[in-house]
């Protein structure tokens, strides 16, 4: 045995060098394994938002105008709201406000008017003129289709005043300006 303990410590650095190779030349074999590799792209994916406007056919002006009411009487008038951006939207029609002038009488004839706003079959309002309140829900608004919207505004018959300036000749000469605005929101 002192034969074989006196060859390794005489060859002890050929047998490390030895070793040291042998570990190098493992690690390459397991280190540089064969893969099979594929590769794909997807590129210029593009993202754009959409356009959502519309057109209104009496955009900034009266859509309707009523001279001369009179009770029992039921006057008519119409708007068209065009889609014109990109997108479907959901409309919605708010009366922002109404302002009363007394005739000589002293009435208001917005507490008087009844308005009955539809789409086709659809009901938007159906109510007295002054109750309107908040946002109405006028549907969708569907891409580059024209809706008509209708109003039907009736001065109410009040049967026989009781005197020259009660009932409904209180509301003689009597006005209201009213304001609608639209607004269409994205779905």
């Amino acid at each position: 045995m002192s034969s074989a303990v006196g060859v390794l410590k005489k060859n002890r650095s050929k047998i490390l060098i030895a070793i040291a190779a042998l570990l190098i030349a493992l690690v390459a074999v397991v280190g540089s394994g064969a893969y099979f590799t594929s590769v794909s792209n997807n590129p210029s994916n593009v993202f754009t938002a959409g356009v959502l406007t519309h057109d209104n056919s009496d955009a900034d002006s009266a859509f309707m105008t009523i001279d001369d009411m009179v009770p029992g009487e039921t006057r008519t008038g119409s708007v068209t709201l065009t889609n014109t951006g990109s997108v479907d939207g959901d409309l919605w029609l708010t009366q922002t406000s109404f302002v009363d002038t007394p005739g000589t009488n002293g009435g208001n004839l917005s507490e008087v008017l009844t308005v009955v706003i539809t789409q086709g079959a659809t009901e938007v309002y159906n109510g007295d003129l002054d109750a309107m309140a908040g946002a109405l829900d006028a549907g969708t608004l569907f891409l580059g289709v024209a809706t008509q919207y209708d109003w039907a505004v009736t001065f109410p018959e009040g049967g026989a005043p009781g005197g020259p300036t009660i009932g409904d000749n209180a509301y003689q000469d009597s006005s209201v300006d009213v304001r609608y605005d639209w607004e269409l929101v994205s779905q």
